[in-house]
């Protein structure tokens, strides 16, 4: 028979069983006069997971199962361990992927650690699928390499990467898969333009960024050539008004860019942002924002290793 510790004197050999009451056992110790009680119900530990996905921290585990902070994270962690790896699940039954992908990093807070790290991964844009992710200490190049270089080992053939401005991100893709293409995404370009001219404040250049922003955004099925005229008329204005902060801007994109804004040219429906995947950050973010920091790293790559795949087999909704 199971001996129960007296959690005052942690005694068992002067524990005695009194009552029961349903999956509750009554206990009284002599050694320090005290009762106790223990739940013997089964712990729904794949429950417990899925709530600790979900946002909920091992506090409120343990105040919504009853079970102590560690029990809880010993049982969540034990589950999530049991899960198949994300990464060996892809290489081993995935083999059919668009030619688009939008990769990103997402940084994520681990306690006792002063930076932050940083999630790798990547949507494939038509199948809204995750083939790989890995935990990094830092967006550098060194690790977008690892994961890129881990696409390629399962023979993606990926054309069109779409992505921020992402100087390690773009060098360790291009090296990677070597013919691919980098399509820049227009809302990082504005979001950084609208910065510089502070468009919110100063409504002298607002004109320019409407019609810039035209521009940059107009649907994939206009031409290059189409894009190219509308970028030709800003510059021609911008000479005639004598305007060096609009030639700046378009000098700008032009040099730090350049093919980066029309590569989309080269596959039909090609997406001209990372919404897609800031979508998923968004996500992301809305449930990892309550627990307040992973508890260490392998805490971290377990929770996102079960989150990934339950993300993959879940359903979209309307």
């Amino acid at each position: 028979m199971k001996k129960y510790k007296c959690p005052n004197c942690h005694s068992t050999k002067a524990v005695i069983r009194k009552t029961k009451r349903k999956s509750s056992i009554l206990f009284y110790c002599k050694h320090c006069e005290q009762y106790f009680s223990v739940n013997t119900a089964p712990t729904p530990s794949f429950q417990m997971m899925d709530d600790h996905l979900e946002g909920h921290s091992f506090r409120d585990l343990e105040r919504k199962y009853k079970v102590s902070k560690s029990t809880a994270q010993r049982v969540v962690t034990a589950e999530m361990a049991r899960l198949p790896d994300n990464n060996l699940l892809t290489q081993c039954v995935c083999t059919r992927f668009s030619e688009v992908l939008i990769p990103d990093g997402k940084y994520v807070p681990i306690k006792g650690y002063s930076r932050d790290a940083v999630l790798l991964w990547g949507v494939d844009y038509w199948k809204h699928d995750f083939p790989l992710f890995f935990v990094a200490p830092s967006e550098n190049y060194q690790s977008w390499e690892v994961y890129f270089r881990s696409l390629r080992n399962l023979k993606f053939h990926y054309k069109i990467a779409v992505c921020d401005d992402n100087k390690s991100l773009k060098q360790s893709c291009i090296r990677a898969f070597g013919k691919i293409h980098i399509q820049a995404c227009y809302v990082h370009i504005l979001r950084q333009i609208r910065s510089e001219l502070r468009i919110s404040k100063e409504p002298v250049y607002r004109e320019f960024y409407k019609l810039l922003n035209y521009a940059l955004s107009i649907n994939v099925r206009h031409t290059v050539e189409y894009r190219q005229r509308l970028l030709g008329n800003l510059w021609r204005k911008a000479l005639e008004k004598g305007e060096t902060e609009e030639m700046r801007i378009l000098s700008w994109l032009d040099g730090h860019f350049g093919e980066e804004l029309f590569n989309y040219q080269y596959l039909p429906a090609t997406p001209l942002s990372t919404n897609l995947i800031e979508t998923f950050n968004g996500h992301l973010e809305a449930h990892i924002s309550s627990l307040k920091g992973f508890e260490t790293y392998e805490h971290a790559k377990l929770w996102f290793n079960a989150y990934v795949l339950k993300r993959r087999f879940t359903k979209f909704t309307d």
